[in-house]
């Protein structure tokens, strides 16, 4: 037996696991000899009964040693399955005069029992830290299981309810439906009065349910909902500086965003026609535009960088001839824009976005007998500011 006291040393529990199969076995084997004693067997010294045949009394003494030996291999199959605390790896960090790994140890076991665990309760690593206080300690207990971490903390008045405090949060980690069952107080069903009819009598009161089950939180497409409004100058695209006005609804989502903006160019009136000064044709345009924005963030300022497309109508109708027509025409374009924000915590703020853009599909407008009057430009520039609210 000193090799395994040896090492045995190493590790309290296990020290703790061999002096228990040593005193199982002594008394599996004081149990064994009454029950020999008791049958009338062979002594403990090995002598036969007086009077009996030599192989008759060898007969006997074979029969007697039976049972002595499967008390024995009884006493060290119990002893040999070590108890859950023993399993545990525990790196305690807290003052000798307090708390130590025995005592946590025994609190574990007062609320697991012996209760199974499978093998993978030997992955599980706890960290137990006791920090003094004026007149308090504060505990602080990590269990880092296969599935993950629990971390609790706790303020006690005294180091026996700190060693409480930790058995309690331990087994309550490793396996929380025995737990409850074990430290849940015991109901013990009403009994009938006398004379009460039987099938009136109050039924057990029922175990205590586990935990409820957690509802699946489903994540949100968007980390906000960024509603905007603006307005601004647009210079380039109608032949004219003209004044623009814009809303949008964007969705932000880290350090991208998808915007949707529907944007609209104030009328305004070209005379191209040097021979009839008096004739001129009335433009305006709206459409709707889809961006795709990476923005980088610091502090309450985001300066989102966009690449999107725009499509929509532009409205032409002639004025000062002798007869006056409205016609529309299709139009499209490709965006890249710079912007930058400002956010408060109550999660308004203003905005500032420059745009470049450039056309793909060229409306035209025209006056007979005058011909071409119109035609979009090739590229443009916007300047759009204003407020905008995340929800």
């Amino acid at each position: 037996m000193r090799g395994f006291d040896a090492q045995a040393d190493e590790h309290p529990g296990r020290a703790a696991f061999g002096r228990k199969v040593r005193v199982a076995a002594a008394r599996a084997t004081r149990i064994s000899y009454a029950a020999v004693a008791a049958a009338g067997g062979a002594e403990p010294s090995g002598r036969t009964h007086r009077g009996l045949p030599r192989r008759a009394a060898g007969r006997r003494l074979l029969d007697s040693v039976k049972p002595m030996l499967g008390a024995i291999a009884l006493g060290i199959a119990l002893a040999i399955t070590p108890e859950v605390a023993d399993r545990l790896s525990i790196d305690l960090d807290a003052p000798s005069d307090c708390m130590d790994g025995n005592a946590v140890r025994a609190a574990i076991e007062r609320y697991v029992g012996r209760d199974s665990f499978g093998p993978e309760v030997e992955d599980v690593e706890i960290t137990i830290s006791v920090r003094p206080r004026a007149a308090s300690y504060l505990l602080a207990v990590d269990v880092t299981l296969p599935g993950g971490t629990v971390e609790r903390e706790i303020v006690a008045a005294s180091c026996p309810e700190l060693v409480e405090a930790a058995g309690l949060m331990i087994a309550v980690a490793l396996d929380p439906l025995r737990v409850a069952t074990a430290v849940a107080p015991r109901v013990e069903p009403l009994q009938p009065k006398p004379g009460t009819p039987r099938e009136t009598a109050a039924p057990p009161a029922s175990k205590p349910a586990g935990p409820p089950a957690a509802r699946p939180v489903r994540a949100r497409p968007c980390d906000y909902l960024e509603l905007g409004v603006g307005g601004g100058i647009e210079v380039g695209i109608l032949r004219r500086v003209a004044g623009a006005a814009r809303a949008t609804v964007a969705c932000t989502r880290s350090w991208l965003r998808i915007e949707l903006a529907g944007g609209f160019s104030s009328p305004g009136r070209l005379r191209p026609f040097a021979e009839r000064p008096e004739a001129s044709i009335a433009i305006m345009a709206g459409g709707l535009g889809l961006r795709g924005c990476v923005a980088l963030r610091i502090g309450p300022l985001e300066m989102p960088s966009c690449v999107g497309f725009e499509a929509g109508v532009v409205r032409g109708s002639g004025h000062g001839i002798a007869t006056m027509r409205v016609s529309h025409r299709a139009w499209a374009a490709a965006v890249v824009g710079q912007g930058i924000a400002w956010f408060s915590r109550h999660r308004v703020g203003v905005f500032l976005q420059t745009e470049g853009v450039v056309t793909i599909v060229r409306p035209r407008f025209g006056v007979d007998g005058l011909g071409q009057g119109f035609a979009a430009g090739f590229a443009g520039f916007r300047l759009i500011a204003g407020p905008a609210v995340r929800l």
